[in-house]
């Protein structure tokens, strides 16, 4: 018996019960409609219904209970025990949602003689509540207090039939959430403002361009979010790994098995469409803490959600050195560059620096273009767009500046991207 009992207490603290939606319901100092006094209340056993009075006098004092939640089971006795002591001061009404022949066995077996009623959606409405057991105290003619479990005893009633405050403290149920969805998520318990720490990952989101938001490499402060919205795999993992400007693609090896892992399945096509086409979102709120810490939570994260590895490894590459026979000067113009317009017939770099030339071939070509010109000065070029161009008429262009891709190999830090060790196939 005691075991059920406990059981049933546990209940109590985390069972939800979904009750009828009717406003706010009835708040401490709010006065009761007409309806209230006029509403008859259905007693179990075919007793006569009992209409309460609006009497400054008397203080009504409702108790939504159930017969499986404990704290009630125990509190009723309390309870038949001060409506003996205050007599006609005092009505206390169990109001339960039990079937009435149920409820009527259970008070008659602990012999107790309070009126056992039964609830009703009017009730329910005026006094929303998620918890139980649920106290509502009634005096002249206004909520005097809305209480959990432990708040009722002699001392505070007396308190409020004498006129004094009982100093209750509110019970406040949620009433908007609801345990079959997600926390937060379309006002589900609240707006989310209390969040400590949250992590997502979802997929593309249709009508938003790719864009992110993290602390980079040299970052300096506190930060408490990052974001990506529609980035590739490799784009998060350079992100997450501080690079996401810096390394190029030709310096990101994938050795992913397919078919993909679990988060990724459904993924259609090749690892080159998981490289360039399959996108997700991530965002991460976490306490304010140091661009390396949030960037390791993104990385962890992803790890973890995509059943992946991501890491930077010293590995042998292909690469192209470019080397100037000559000095390049500039005209001094506007700074200009167009690297990043595919639309462009022609690339133009205008008094910039001789870096935004290999920043824009190592977004073109397969291997990864070290700059070796020793070029300190702003420069000017005017190139064929690789967009529309092919290699040769671009390595053509590049001689008439006395400009050299030359083929070498060297030992650089490369993103390497491999199956996790609990990735399922």
């Amino acid at each position: 018996m005691n075991a059920k009992i406990g059981v049933a207490a546990l209940l109590c603290l985390w069972l939800s019960r979904v009750l009828p939606a009717c406003g706010q319901g009835l708040k401490v100092g709010d006065r009761l409609p007409p309806a209230f006094w006029q509403m008859p209340l259905e007693v179990a056993g075919g007793k006569p219904s009992i209409r309460l009075r609006e009497d400054g006098g008397q203080l009504i004092l409702l108790d939504f209970w159930a017969t499986w939640c404990g704290p009630c089971i125990r509190s009723l006795s309390s309870l038949d025990s001060l409506q003996r002591e205050f007599g006609p001061r005092l009505l206390v009404l169990p109001v339960s949602s039990d079937p009435p022949e149920k409820t009527l066995a259970f008070m008659a077996k602990r012999k107790l003689g309070l009126p056992p009623v039964a609830a009703n959606d009017s009730l329910n409405a005026w006094f929303p509540h998620r918890y139980i057991p649920h106290y509502v105290w009634i005096h002249g003619g206004a909520v005097a207090a809305i209480t959990g479990s432990g708040a009722v005893s002699r001392r505070a009633v007396g308190q409020l039939l004498d006129g004094g405050g009982a100093g209750l403290s509110t019970k406040d149920d949620r009433t908007d959430f609801d345990h079959r969805r997600p926390l937060f998520l379309e006002g589900n318990a609240g707006d989310g403002s209390q969040v400590k720490y949250h992590s997502l990952l979802s997929g593309p989101i249709a009508g938003l361009n790719r864009m992110q938001s993290v602390p980079g490499e040299g970052a300096t402060g506190l930060h408490s979010r990052i974001f990506a919205i529609n980035c590739t795999v490799p784009e998060l993992y350079r992100m997450a790994l501080g690079a996401a400007l810096s390394l190029p693609a030709n310096r990101i090896v994938l050795q992913v098995s397919e078919p993909p892992g679990p988060v990724r399945q459904g993924k259609k096509g090749s690892l080159a469409a998981m490289e360039k086409e399959d996108t997700y979102c991530y965002e991460l709120l976490v306490p304010p803490q140091t661009a390396g810490r949030i960037r390791a939570h993104m990385l962890a994260d992803l790890d973890r959600y995509l059943g992946l590895r991501g890491g930077m490894e010293e590995r042998p590459v292909d690469c192209y050195e470019l080397r100037a026979g000559r000095p390049l000067g500039s005209s001094g113009a506007a700074p200009e560059a167009n690297i990043y317009d595919p639309r462009a017939s022609r690339i133009r770099i205008v008094n910039r620096p001789i870096t935004v030339l290999a920043e824009y071939l190592n977004n073109h070509l397969p291997r990864y273009v070290i700059d070796s010109t020793g070029l300190k000065a702003p420069v000017d070029l005017s190139l064929p767009n690789m967009e529309r161009a092919g290699f040769d008429l671009l390595e053509k262009s590049l001689r008439a500046y006395g400009l050299r891709l030359v083929p070498v190999k060297r030992t650089l830090p490369v993103l390497v991207i491999r199956d996790g060790a609990g990735a399922e196939p």
